[in-house]
C-alpha cells in the first residue's frame, strides 16, 4: 500500500474510533442529567480540545521524531476530528435559540468557546 493511501485509511479508522468514543461519552453524560444544557457535547468539545492542546504542544522522544507528523495527523484529523462535534455545538445551540431560551443558548457559546480555547492552551501548556 502506497504511503498516502495508508495515511489516509488510518486517519479514517482513528475517525471512526474518535466518534464511537464521542458517541459512548455522549450517551453516558445524557444518561446522568436531564438538563437542557447540552453537557455532553460541551464535555467532549473541551476535552477533545484539551487533547489536542497536548498533541499540538508535544515534543516527543527522539525515537518518535521520524513518524511524529503522522502520528499528529492520525490524532488530530482522525480521532479527534471524530470526537469533537462543532456542528453538534452548532445544531444544539439553534434549537436553543429557537425554544427562545436565550440565557442558556448564551451561556452554552460563551462557555464553550472559552472552554475550548482554554483547555487547548492548558493542554499545550503542559506539555511545554
Amino acid at each position: 500500500m502506497k504511503p498516502d493511501v495508508w495515511i489516509w485509511a488510518m486517519t479514517g479508522f482513528a475517525g471512526s474510533l474518535g466518534a464511537v468514543a464521542r458517541y459512548m461519552l455522549s450517551e453516558w453524560v445524557r444518561s446522568l442529567t436531564t438538563r437542557t444544557f447540552p453537557l455532553a457535547t460541551f464535555l467532549i468539545n473541551g476535552s477533545g480540545s484539551f487533547l489536542f492542546g497536548i498533541v499540538w504542544g508535544w515534543n516527543p522522544p527522539a525515537p518518535f521524531q521520524e513518524s511524529w507528523p503522522h502520528a499528529i495527523v492520525l490524532l488530530t484529523t482522525g480521532f479527534l476530528g471524530g470526537y469533537t462535534t462543532f456542528s453538534t455545538f452548532g445544531v444544539e445551540c439553534a434549537g436553543l435559540i429557537q425554544k427562545k431560551d436565550w440565557g442558556t443558548a448564551m451561556l452554552y457559546i460563551l462557555l464553550s468557546v472559552s472552554l475550548s480555547l482554554g483547555a487547548t492552551f492548558l493542554g499545550w501548556r503542559i506539555v511545554r
